[in-house]
């Protein structure tokens, strides 16, 4: 059986990839509406393939009849996202959450430099970035993966670049630090394991920048969908009041040092922002009372906003555990050169080889996670509602074998 499963197996495959194009042509036979003359075939197809369809046709076949028309009100066409090659990596990111409907604005090219720069952070090892580069460009080279598989890979490489920037800039390779090289010293700007307040509040400052920017969006789509109102009070009013109270939480919760000038205009803008939100967050309901409870109801909305901001500390939580881990490792190693007959230096260099791959094959899927979650949890619920279709034209796919016309 092993015997004849070697010469058969490639066969199967092919086999395989053949029934499964049949079954799909069986299929799609079945949603047409057909007379024993003729045939009706309706399906969607992207604009800037309409040329390129009526050629084929035509060029193909001599009765035939093409009729176009644009999407109705009620209808859900759907969906493909076309982005710069830059930005198109991240979409690997987006579907897994989830896909933006028809009429509905893409948020892929707008949460992706998050999205990376949040990844590197939680790496914040140049090392770990130039490995992560080197073995995605080595898969993207070798073995060439298409689809999903490619767009991850290249996500990666770019993650390991950012990484490698951020590494430099926190003072980490390998878990060794910077700090006494005479070159890269002048790179580095902050040291999470020795800094670690300095490193929480850019976290939380990138939270803020992080939330303010989705209110944006949804304040700009309020905009163009004519909801003027809804754009200003429950949108500005509140974008306005969160900075004024971003530099009040500074100095209450963190204890930052804040010039009391500034303190000043800040106390008195969230005051007076604070009551323009009373007298409109009600502004929906009927009575006068029900106006007045909506206006204070819309309050706790600065609870969530707080947790979302808070949320942003696992950046740090997973820099440390890198950094930690890191320098874990080399220490470890460290202690076991000193074994006889050399076999303290192989068992150094399997400690190393096998403790940094180990950190970051676990950090990197948790800083994918992770970085992912604040994109979904924190940045789409400010503006996104998602729901769409993805759309699959139909075409020969096969897994397993290639259609060539070389003989």
């Amino acid at each position: 059986a092993a015997g004849l499963a070697e010469e058969v197996i490639e066969k199967l495959y092919i086999l395989i990839d053949f029934y499964n194009e049949k079954l799909a042509l069986t299929e799609l036979e079945t949603r047409l509406y057909k007379t024993d003359s003729v045939f009706l075939l309706e399906g969607w197809i992207r604009e800037i393939d309409r040329r390129k369809l009526e050629r084929g046709f035509l060029e193909d076949f001599s009765d035939v009849e093409i009729a176009f028309r644009k999407p109705k009100k009620d209808e859900n066409p759907p969906v493909h996202l076309e982005n710069s090659p830059l930005v198109e990596p991240n979409e690997f990111v987006m579907t897994l959450y989830g896909n933006p409907r028809y009429r509905e604005l893409d948020p892929t090219p707008y949460f992706a430099p998050f999205f990376i720069l949040f990844f590197a952070m939680c790496l914040t090892d140049a090392g770990y970035g130039i490995a992560l580069s080197a073995v995605s460009a080595i898969i993207l080279l070798k073995f060439r993966p298409s689809g999903g598989a490619r767009k991850l890979i290249r996500l990666l490489l770019t993650g390991g670049i950012v990484t490698t920037v951020v590494g430099i800039l926190a003072g980490g390779i390998f878990g060794i630090s910077l700090g006494n090289v005479p070159f890269l010293q002048n790179f580095v700007l902050i040291n999470p394991i020795r800094e670690p307040m300095k490193m929480q509040c850019l976290s939380f400052f990138l939270g803020i920048v992080h939330i303010l920017f989705g209110m944006g969006i949804s304040m700009v789509r309020n905009f163009r969908a004519g909801m003027i109102t809804d754009g200003i009070f429950d949108n500005l009013f509140w974008i306005i009041f969160l900075i004024f109270l971003a530099p009040l939480g500074y100095a209450g919760i963190l204890g930052g040092e804040i010039p009391s000038h500034i303190m000043g205009w800040s106390t008195r803008g969230a005051a007076v922002m604070a009551a323009a939100i009373f007298l409109t967050g009600g502004r929906k309901k009927d009575s006068l009372i029900m106006k007045a409870l909506g206006g204070l109801a819309g309050f706790y909305d600065i609870v969530g906003y707080f947790g979302d901001v808070l949320s942003y500390a696992r950046l740090l939580a997973l820099g440390l555990a890198t950094s930690a881990i890191a320098m874990a490792v080399n220490d470890i190693a460290g202690m076991v050169t000193g074994m006889p007959y050399y076999t303290g230096y192989i068992a150094m260099i399997m400690i190393l080889a096998g403790g940094h791959l180990f950190n970051l094959a676990v950090n990197s899927l948790g800083g994918f996670v992770h970085s992912a979650r604040l994109q979904y949890l924190e940045f789409f619920s400010k503006f996104f509602s998602g729901g769409g279709r993805p759309f699959r034209p139909f075409r020969s796919e096969r897994r397993y074998s290639v259609i060539s016309d070389e003989e």
